[in-house]
Order: C-alpha cells, then sequence, then structure tokens
C-alpha cells in the first residue's frame, strides 16, 4: 500500500493547532496530516514579544527543517495563509502547493484599525463571555488578554506595511488556491478574487454559505476542496 501524502495545516489569530483538529482527523483519510502552533499562542512558545507575519514565518522554517519535513502541501487558514505565502517568497522551497481559506489580502491602516477595535479583551469579556472563557482555556497558561492584545498589534503593523502587495504575489510561482467563504465579513470576496489574480498560477473558489469561522466550515467540505486542488498532482 502506498504512503499517503503529506499535508500541513496552519491556524488562524487568536487560534492554535486544536482548532483545525476537526479538519485534521478528516484529512487523515487521505493525508498524513502535520499541524503547527505559532508562539505565543494555544499556550506555546514565548508570548513576551511582538507577534508579527515574518517571525511567525521563520519560526515556521527552523520547524520545518528541524523536523526534516519535505516540501508538501500547506493548508493556511486566515493568518496561517498570510504566513504561508510570505514563506513562499523565501529561497527555500517549504511547500508544493498553498492553500488558504479567509485570508485577507487589502490591509490598509483603516481596514487594520477596524478590525483591531474588535480585539479588545475587556469589551469582548463583556460581549461574548464563552467567546473569552474558550480563548483562556485555548491559550492556558498564557493570558488570553495578552494574546489578542499582541493580535491587534500585528494587524495595525500590517496595515501600515502590508506584506504581500501586487509585487510580493507575483513573485510567488506556486500552486495556490484562494477559498473564500460567501459569508466571511472580514474578508471580501474581490479582494480574494483581485490576489488570485495577481498570483502566477492561482485559482479562485467562492465556498457558498461559508463564513469566517474556521469552525463554521464543515472538515469534509475542506477535504473535498483540498482534494480537488490537489487532484492533479495526486494522479
Amino acid at each position: 500500500m502506498s504512503q499517503k501524502p503529506a499535508i500541513l495545516l496552519l491556524h488562524g489569530a487568536l487560534g492554535s493547532a486544536v482548532q483545525l483538529q476537526a479538519h485534521a482527523d478528516a484529512l487523515e483519510q487521505h493525508f498524513r496530516v502535520h499541524s503547527f502552533t505559532f508562539s505565543g499562542h494555544g499556550g506555546m512558545g514565548d508570548i513576551g514579544k511582538p507577534f508579527t507575519i515574518s517571525g511567525f514565518g521563520r519560526e515556521l522554517a527552523a520547524w520545518l527543517e528541524a523536523q526534516a519535513l519535505p516540501p508538501m502541501p500547506v493548508f493556511g487558514y486566515s493568518m496561517g495563509g498570510y504566513v504561508a505565502l510570505w514563506l513562499a517568497r523565501q529561497p527555500k522551497q517549504y511547500f508544493t502547493h498553498i492553500l488558504t481559506y479567509g485570508t485577507k489580502f487589502a490591509w490598509s491602516p483603516e481596514a487594520a484599525l477596524q478590525e483591531s477595535k474588535r480585539l479588545q479583551p475587556e469589551a469582548l469579556e463583556a460581549k461574548l463571555p464563552q467567546f473569552a472563557l474558550a480563548l483562556a482555556r485555548r491559550h492556558h497558561p498564557h493570558d488570553w488578554k495578552l494574546v489578542m492584545e499582541r493580535t491587534a498589534q500585528l494587524l495595525l503593523a500590517l496595515g501600515h506595511t502590508p506584506l504581500l502587495t501586487e509585487k510580493e504575489l507575483g513573485e510567488i510561482g506556486l500552486p495556490t488556491t484562494i477559498l473564500l467563504g460567501s459569508e466571511d465579513r472580514m474578508v471580501s470576496e474581490a479582494e480574494s478574487r483581485q490576489a488570485a489574480s495577481q498570483l502566477p498560477n492561482a485559482s479562485f473558489r467562492l465556498l457558498q454559505g461559508q463564513g469566517h469561522p474556521i469552525e463554521q466550515l464543515a472538515p469534509q467540505l475542506l477535504l473535498q476542496e483540498v482534494l480537488a486542488a490537489l487532484q492533479p498532482a495526486r494522479s
């Protein structure tokens, strides 16, 4: 029996590898699944330093090299997709295909400020206490409020200095699949289609009825999309 191909999963902001466990379980029908948790998330690593896309990308590269993992397809949810695309611009090849879901590309000071306003721990704790409790459990023993503050700072930095402009995207030659839920309220269809058009080897897929939160994306639907995107490489 032939060995299953590998795939890497990357979580989004405020998340961890556990956030993608249901999707990992579904993908394991066809793949050997590797998952990575960025530092400061899920109680892992150092939370004392600022969160940056480049910092997350470098630590991911170091982990892949330490694990001696060959290039493989990567699925990145939201921020995870942005990190994967950033790393794909580096000289060493870590991936064979990039799939993103709910990744925001249109960063500006105004957009970053709007998103960062949603990341106010005290307000969230008052309005969504169950979500705040879930974040506290997810990031223990780190302080979830500090995770949220660091994330807001990352978004503001992206707003002032986007790392994936038309020029940067045009330098990524890897096959890329941009996935977006039709009900996503954070990422627009226009910006996703534009990013796909700027990538030399990309396609765009709109998933009807799906929103931004990864927990609302049915694991079997993700498996279906991954298999469809990778079919030429698997045949």
